[in-house]
């Protein structure tokens, strides 16, 4: 074989080589993409603007003006929200008179967090929650204000003053140890518990 068949075959197997090279690469970047889908996780306690809403892989994302965090997380773990705020006016800034609002969570599969969710996180049972506040067991997960749902909404800022007041363990050991039968549907047992005498006395009569 003279030198130039021996040159030609050496530049024809580099280019074949080249080619292959390329080919399998291209396969194997265009199989390692994944697309994630994006969930919509709302913060309510009224909505919470510029809450920080993140998955167990760290993957987070802040809440928009109507408390709306939008990312590609995790749903098959809790979510948390922490800080944010009632934006009461609507201008995207705390005001003196806008309360800051609480670090918040919400169990696996669901999409709204709020002081509700927060309470069956730690370990309250949402079904029995459900009974005394008087609503449906999947309410305790929804958004009050998307279905124009006052009791719902009446009950997070029930449960949220609650918190505020330091009773949240309490309250979660309340929540268990309710019957349907002993117990009021319409109010929460830490509720009457902190009741004044006076006021006792008087629902009784």
């Amino acid at each position: 074989m003279t030198i130039k068949s021996k040159l030609a075959l050496s530049l024809a197997t580099i280019a074949l080589l080249s080619f292959t090279g390329c080919g399998s690469s291209g396969s194997s970047s265009s199989s390692s993409t994944e697309t994630k889908t994006k969930s919509n996780v709302t913060v309510v306690d009224g909505y919470v603007t510029g809450a920080k809403v993140c998955d167990a892989n760290n993957v987070c994302a802040n809440t928009n003006g109507n408390g709306v965090a939008t990312a590609a997380f995790d749903l098959t773990k809790p979510l948390t929200s922490k800080g944010g705020f009632i934006d009461l006016n609507g201008n995207g800034t705390q005001d003196n008179d806008e309360v800051s609002a609480p670090d918040m969570q919400v169990p696996a599969g669901k999409t709204t967090i709020s002081p509700l969710t927060d309470l069956v996180a730690k370990g309250a049972d949402s079904a029995k929650l459900a009974q005394i506040l008087g609503v449906s067991e999947s309410d305790i997960f929804a958004d009050p204000y998307a279905s124009n749902n006052i009791d719902l909404a009446k009950a997070i800022q029930i449960v949220y003053a609650l918190n505020q007041a330091g009773v949240s363990s309490k309250l979660v050991e309340k929540v268990n140890s309710y019957t349907a039968s002993t117990e009021s549907k319409t109010d929460l047992p830490v509720v009457n518990e902190n009741k004044s005498t006076n006021t006792t006395e008087t629902t009784t009569e």
